[in-house]
């Protein structure tokens, strides 16, 4: 008898989502949907300057194993998001900040050689531990390494 009115109960709470008035979906659904997208696809980081060669395609999957708020740090403002990208907010990368009251720009984000949120800064720390990880401006760059015409001068320039 027990078991029967436990079935019961459960089948009750079960159904109680179907007779709800709001077809909307539950809050938080739809953003995990778009991060699951994203995750899933490469996305392209467009150059400063518009060069096209110099553009990362960033594919998430490939850094399952590194936690997101290592790249996607969020400021005040951006504490009760789930999912901070760059663009998010006008604060992340345009704002003068610190004691210098400079504006830290997107290609320093990506390129701070002694920064864990660089991707270069990381990459460099990978190269260190692991001997076949990829030098250069690999695998990053890729179009532009293909591309002779494309000058080979960007590693000397930020080592």
């Amino acid at each position: 008898m027990r078991k029967e009115l436990l079935t019961l109960a459960v089948a009750c709470l079960l159904c109680v989502p179907a007779f709800a008035a709001d077809d909307e979906e539950p809050k938080g659904v739809s953003d995990i949907k778009e991060v699951g997208k994203v995750i899933r696809n490469p996305i392209t980081i467009e150059a400063t300057g518009g060069n096209q060669k110099m553009d990362v395609v960033f594919n998430h999957s490939s850094h399952r194993r590194v936690r997101c708020q290592t790249c996607h740090h969020a400021l005040p403002s951006d504490i009760d998001a789930k999912y901070v990208s760059c663009g998010a907010s006008e604060e992340c990368h345009s704002v003068p900040r610190g004691d210098d009251g400079v504006a830290p720009s997107l290609f320093k984000a990506f390129h701070a050689k002694d920064s864990d949120h660089s991707c270069y800064g990381c990459h460099i720390k990978k190269r260190k531990q692991y001997t076949g990880f990829q030098k250069g401006c690999l695998p990053c760059h890729e179009k532009a390494q293909k591309d002779p015409k494309v000058p080979a001068v960007a590693e000397k320039t930020l080592n």
